[in-house]
């Protein structure tokens, strides 16, 4: 059986946080959009007390009789929150990348210029036997 020491010495030897501390604040280092965030409230992005008025309302409208629906009442709050998470990051990023885009379109004046299009999606297969060119 392994010891919390050799685990200590474990997580040194591949460059990891030694301390439960430290394990803490990496836990966080590859958020960006808080998808697969370890806690419902993403640091610097929600409000805890949002968070607890989302699953007071929920835990509220459901009102829950016994553990199971306790349990089942509380990831439907989870769920419903983390999915508006990621409505909200698809809306920003989709902002971010049409902002992005009109500052690529040439301004009036500008010939030459020449506008670069942004791939939204992977080009469409050519059907059998048309070539492309002339």
């Amino acid at each position: 059986m392994s010891s919390s020491r050799d685990t200590d010495s474990l997580s040194l030897a591949k460059g990891g946080p030694a301390t439960q501390e430290a394990k803490e604040v990496v836990k966080w280092n590859a958020t960006q959009h808080g998808i697969l965030s370890p806690a419902p409230v993403v640091p610097g992005v929600e409000k805890r007390e949002d968070w607890e008025e989302h699953r007071g309302g929920i835990l509220e409208n459901l009102q829950p009789q016994g553990h199971l629906e306790l349990v089942l009442a509380e990831r439907a709050a989870l769920l419903s929150w983390r999915l508006h998470r990621v409505t909200r990051y698809e809306t920003e990023s989709i902002a971010l990348y049409q902002e992005r885009w009109r500052m690529t379109w040439p301004r009036r004046g500008d010939s030459n210029r020449v506008p670069t299009t942004p791939k939204l999606y992977a080009p469409t297969p050519r059907e059998p036997g048309k070539t492309t060119g002339s």
